[in-house]
């Protein structure tokens, strides 16, 4: 944290000359707490006059300087990003984020680890999915990702609007703007690798049973793969993936923003599944973007998503359980 804190003093006190606005715009650096309690470091752009503008996150930026790019590349990268951010910036300073009917059409949901975000938890609404929660968040685009917003107890009072309310408009928006996804995993990977077409989605097909391939998983997500794991609270969702594998699947928490969905067959043992799971949180994905080290399955009888118990280590068998 120390050296990305010592970074962004550096950039914030060269970048000026990068940008556009003649000495107009103002940059300082910013500590903020993410996703499952990770600190981030980032510099905070905004014009004179305003208090709204883009936090470019500096932990990338150190990386490749310390792999040995060129600082004066890397400046003019955030210059870049700063400045298309800055369209958007109109937008959101035309809105009265005090008004709800101004800003209700950009709410949408976010799936979070309960555990791991406790303290941020307790100061906002929830809707509770096994170990994980669901959560509020006014979502805008810039250019690069999104930007958002999350709803507090005390901005979902100022509006005067309750939770059932505010979570039925969030999903309704997410399934309008961000549509579920589910594709074949490897034709998802093969689209990457090539960087051209768009694996079928089989939400918007016919519904049919898939192939007999006790190996073929599935990436379940929505279009636009941003925090597309909140795509199980969508409604109808999971009852249109359990129509098409009938005797039941698996749901793999690939990251906060994606699922792995697979097929229950004799081969596949959610014990291996939970370690499988486990193995490459720890290995492969940040944990700014873990979900959860356990899987689940779809209760058709309840209609619910439910942990399987034998994917959780021994000892968070006692808390699984309650």
């Amino acid at each position: 944290m120390n050296d990305t804190r010592m970074f962004a003093d550096q950039i914030a006190a060269g970048i000026a000359q990068y940008l556009p606005d003649d000495g107009q715009m103002e940059c300082r650096v910013v500590e903020t707490t993410k996703n499952n309690n990770v600190s981030r470091v980032g510099l905070s752009f905004h014009r004179e006059g305003s208090r709204i503008g883009p936090v470019i996150y500096m932990e990338p930026y150190r990386e490749a300087a310390a792999d040995g790019r060129p600082m004066s590349e890397i400046m003019d990268e955030i210059a870049e990003a700063v400045s298309g951010s800055m369209d958007r910036i109109p937008l959101l300073a035309s809105m009265d984020f005090g008004n709800y009917e101004t800003v209700k059409e950009y709410l949408s949901v976010t799936l979070v680890n309960r555990k791991d975000n406790r303290q941020m938890l307790s100061q906002m609404p929830q809707r509770q999915i096994e170990d994980l929660s669901l959560i509020l968040e006014m979502k805008f685009p810039m250019q690069v990702g999104m930007g958002s917003v999350k709803v507090s107890h005390a901005l979902a009072e100022h509006w005067g609007v309750d939770p059932d309310t505010l979570f039925s408009q969030a999903e309704k928006n997410a399934m309008k703007k961000e549509p579920p996804c589910l594709q074949r995993l490897e034709e998802t990977l093969l689209a990457i690798g090539s960087g051209s077409g768009t694996p079928a989605n089989l939400l918007v097909q016919e519904i049919s049973v898939p192939e007999k391939t006790p190996s073929q998983i599935y990436v379940l997500s929505n279009t636009s793969k941003e925090k597309g794991a909140a795509v199980v609270a969508y409604p109808g969702v999971l009852e249109k993936v359990d129509q098409l594998f009938p005797d039941g699947f698996y749901i793999l928490p690939s990251s906060v923003h994606e699922l792995l969905i697979v097929p229950k067959s004799p081969e596949m043992d959610p014990k291996e599944l939970g370690n499988m799971v486990r193995a490459i949180n720890q290995s492969e994905v940040a944990k700014e973007d873990q979900l959860s080290d356990r899987i689940y399955t779809y209760d058709r009888e309840a209609g619910r998503v439910r942990q399987v118990s034998e994917s959780v280590k021994q000892k968070d068998t006692r808390e699984a359980a309650r």
